[in-house]
């Protein structure tokens, strides 16, 4: 699989930190740095615990994970998705 980021965001930098502010409870995500989260997708929720945006990811085989947002996590609408 290939992901395409369309945004030009860096992933450490304020402009980053800026977009993932900007995401909304129910967005639909995908992670698309280099990681074991790579490809995963994932909604947008926020933590009963912390208050603060995370993502829910879909791990494929019928169970989920809850995480923080990442510095490589982009709305799906945002990236090109390939083979």
């Amino acid at each position: 699989m290939t992901i395409t980021d369309n945004t030009g965001l860096s992933g450490t930098d304020e402009a980053t930190r800026l977009y993932l502010c900007g995401l909304k409870v129910g967005e639909e995500v995908i992670e698309v740095a280099r990681s074991c989260m790579f490809g995963k997708r994932g909604v947008v929720y926020v933590s009963k615990d912390s208050g603060g945006l995370c993502a829910r990811w879909d791990l494929g085989d019928g169970t989920y994970m809850g995480t923080s947002l990442t510095g490589g996590t982009r709305r799906v609408t945002d990236v090109t998705i390939g083979t």
